[in-house]
């Protein structure tokens, strides 16, 4: 962390990643180990600052996570400290109840989205103190009430009789079709010139692939790419905003087919579209500053006037009274004052201190480092814009190039879309105030209703675990078991549950379905309809051991991957199994043997339902390993 001084309770960042906030230009941000404004604000002393620097910078380390974050974990420790500081105030003596108070402080100072993040550090705290031993006692801690707000993924309850939970599936988390219908129109009738048009391409990318902004306006210069089997696809760097500057590979997102020809078509557009502010950020790269060649061929010995400067592309007030080089001591008066008053003028000396006025050394620094240690500067982008200079007429620096970020979208949205829609969409009636994160929501909810497994969506949008997934499905669960009753009365799904159907009379086969399906859940290679807020799981999580509450849908081709693995890892586990049970324990190896085939039995019928034939699994797990490598 360039800047920070140790033994300082207040950090000056002056480099590296952590300068880079979205949608911030603040060049030395601070980060400052304090209690948190409600406490009182006072340094954290002791070793509780020790703690708190020593752990803020192995998370920095370790995951790369932005200024924004570090300030978050800080406060969330420091009402530990003040929790702590009610007893015995030393680190080594922390327990469960200390940190239980310093959560309860927190839901009563924060509203629930703020105190959700806060008591998730909290609980990364105490697991840094386990890890490394700094407390008596092992914490292994949770706070009890850590919930997601409802504003983040939580869905209401409705009747399943009700015609609400048969309707189509609307949340303001996910974008409307008439958003859908405005963009088309905005994409069809916005001509290439106009200024607005690099964003309509923006939100043309990101309704069609639901990536995440930072994916979208960071994405590497490149034309649609087909792999063998002739499947569109894109290059992306899958990271979130919140984590910062991150050392990241860049990941292949395969196109929806309905949507590959305006990907392919938006993809070359922006790369004329942005093509002179990438010439410029390669000659930014060239002469480690600002691009002048403007200036080039003008005598070194010119003065300018407002005029002058105004000819050349500059704002035309530079040398009035409140103008940036009359107030920097750059101007000189020319001639004896008159009536109008003094006239100014500048040399080249002060147009080229003007010109670098906004420029930073971070505009040079690479914005990706992928797996082969290939760096990616501004001019390896394909979005890029002149840099934008304030004012009411959108006048912006032709010698700056810079990237685009969440905060120039959102303003964008705000300002210039209603008026760009009513000239150019006028019969298309839709709420422009659209979030980038809407559509992420929406092509997650429809891949979930149409039956895309968890772990594919998970692998798709890029995500490391399936939880983060179910908080973009809202799809509501009520709607899930309809869907799912539906498929078993329509013959389309195998399981315990439609074998017993088959033996129960016409006229109460929906009562038995009303009864044995009331929840739903993604388990990978099917769905479990087990109702957990009843009895826990009675298999442990086994669903592919003989469970009754396992169904999966015939010709679900979506999951031949994940059934596949499954078959494999289980054979080889079996196999295993057969081995041991010549040695010392063959007790419990023939218990394995028999659960194992319990699971095969499962496996190798929805392989033979999905038309697969039989395979080698150690080669097949040999394939899938190298091509994870690659």
């Amino acid at each position: 962390m360039p800047g920070a001084e140790w033994d300082e309770a207040v950090w000056l960042i002056s480099g590296g990643r952590l300068t880079r906030l979205s949608g911030k230009n603040v060049r030395t941000p601070t980060l400052a180990f304090c209690y948190a404004k409600k406490l009182g604000g006072e340094p954290l002393e002791g070793e509780w600052g020790e703690l708190a620097k020593a752990l803020t910078v192995l998370r920095f380390h370790r995951h790369n996570q932005n200024i924004v974050n570090l300030r978050t974990f800080v406060h969330g420790t420091s009402y530990v400290a003040h929790a702590a500081a009610q007893g015995d105030p030393r680190v080594a003596t922390i327990n469960r109840g200390v940190l239980d108070r310093a959560c309860d402080l927190i839901r009563e100072h924060y509203t629930a989205g703020s105190a959700y993040n806060l008591h998730k550090g909290v609980n990364e705290l105490a697991a840094h103190l386990d890890q490394n031993k700094l407390v008596k006692v092992l914490l292994d801690y949770r706070y009890a009430r850590l919930r997601r707000p409802d504003n983040t993924g939580g869905v209401g309850f409705k009747r399943l009789d009700s015609n609400e939970a048969k309707e189509e599936t609307r949340s303001e988390k996910m974008a409307d079709g008439s958003v859908y219908e405005l963009i088309g129109e905005l994409y069809r009738t916005v001509p290439l010139e106009h200024p607005g048009r690099v964003y309509v391409l923006m939100l043309t990318l990101l309704a069609c692939l639901g990536r995440r902004f930072s994916e979208i306006a960071l994405m590497p210069l490149q034309s649609l790419k087909r792999d063998e089997e002739g499947r569109g696809y894109v290059e992306v760097f899958g990271r979130k905003q919140s984590v910062g500057e991150v050392f990241t590979p860049s990941r292949q997102v395969f196109c929806m087919s309905e949507a590959v020809d305006v990907v392919a078509e938006a993809l070359i557009e922006a790369q004329v579209v942005c093509a002179p502010p990438r010439e410029v950020a390669a000659q930014m790269r060239l002469q480690q500053g600002p691009d002048l060649r403007f200036l080039e061929d003008e005598p070194k010995e010119r003065r300018y006037r407002n005029a002058d400067l105004a000819a050349l592309g500059l704002p035309g007030q530079l040398l009035s009274t409140n103008g940036w080089i009359r107030r920097s001591n750059l101007a000189t008066p020319q001639g004896e004052r008159n009536k109008r008053g003094q006239k100014w003028v500048t040399d080249r000396h002060g147009v080229e201190a003007y010109c670098r006025k906004a420029f930073t050394e971070r505009m040079l620094e690479p914005v990706h480092i992928d797996q082969f240690q290939k760096r990616y500067f501004l001019d390896d982008l394909l979005f890029c814009q002149f840099l934008y200079l304030g004012g009411r007429h959108g006048e912006r620096a032709f010698w700056l190039a810079t990237p685009i970020s969440h905060e120039m979208m959102r303003k964008w949205v705000e300002r210039s879309l209603p008026e760009m829609a009513e000239q150019y969409a006028p019969n298309v009636s839709a709420n422009n105030n659209i979030r980038s994160h809407q559509f992420r929501h929406t092509i997650n909810t429809l891949l979930d209703e149409g039956g895309l497994p968890e772990l594919l969506q998970t692998r798709w949008f890029l995500r490391k675990t399936p939880r983060d997934t179910k908080a973009y499905q809202n799809t509501s669960r009520e709607k899930n078991v309809l869907e799912v009753r539906a498929a078993i009365q329509a013959g389309r799904a195998s399981g315990t549950i439609v074998e017993e159907l088959e033996y129960i009379p016409v006229d109460k086969r929906d009562a038995y379905l009303k009864a044995r399906v009331k929840a739903v859940h993604d388990v990978g290679t099917g769905i479990c309809v087990h109702n957990f807020s009843q009895s826990p799981c009675p298999r442990h999580l086994e669903c592919l051991a003989n469970c009754r509450d396992y169904l999966h849908v015939r010709g679900d081709a979506g999951r031949i991957e994940e059934i596949k693995h499954k078959w494999a890892m289980t054979k080889i586990a079996k196999e295993t199994a057969e081995k041991n049970a010549a040695g010392k324990l063959p007790k419990k190896s023939v218990d394995w043997i028999a659960h194992n085939e319990k699971k095969l039995q499962t496996l190798e019928r929805q392989l033979a339902e999905n038309g697969v034939e039989r395979f080698d699994p150690h080669a097949y797990l040999e394939e899938v390993t190298d091509g994870q490598a690659e």
